[in-house]
């Protein structure tokens, strides 16, 4: 089963015509198990760009993080989501020390 928090559906980057640097981070909470695979994507004009994995190793905190470079058309759009591989629930803690979504023109 895989569940998307959707907690960064609202959180769009639309950079100018460059090339981009984009960093996202989220310290996820809820009920995993121990093992299960966490995944957070960069997704491009609604398109998978880049993912990122990583086991959980808690069953309540876990954190995973993705950076990536892009070319920006002065249109697209960057956002990100998170899933889980196993049931449970999982949401974002929103404190910005530990989840964030950032971009910059390089």
């Amino acid at each position: 089963t895989l569940y998307n928090d959707g907690s960064f559906s609202s959180s769009l980057y639309t950079p100018p015509v460059g090339t981009v640097h984009l960093e996202a981070q989220t310290y996820v909470t809820g009920t995993l198990p121990v093992g299960s695979i966490l995944v957070i994507s960069v997704l491009k004009n609604g398109t998978i760009l880049k993912e990122a994995f990583t086991w959980a190793s808690k069953i309540n905190e876990n954190m995973v993080r993705i950076t990536l470079t892009d070319r920006a058309n002065g249109t697209d759009y960057y956002y990100i989501t998170i899933r889980a591989s196993a049931s449970g629930t999982i949401s974002s803690n929103g404190d910005s020390k530990w989840t964030y979504f950032t971009g910059c023109v390089i």
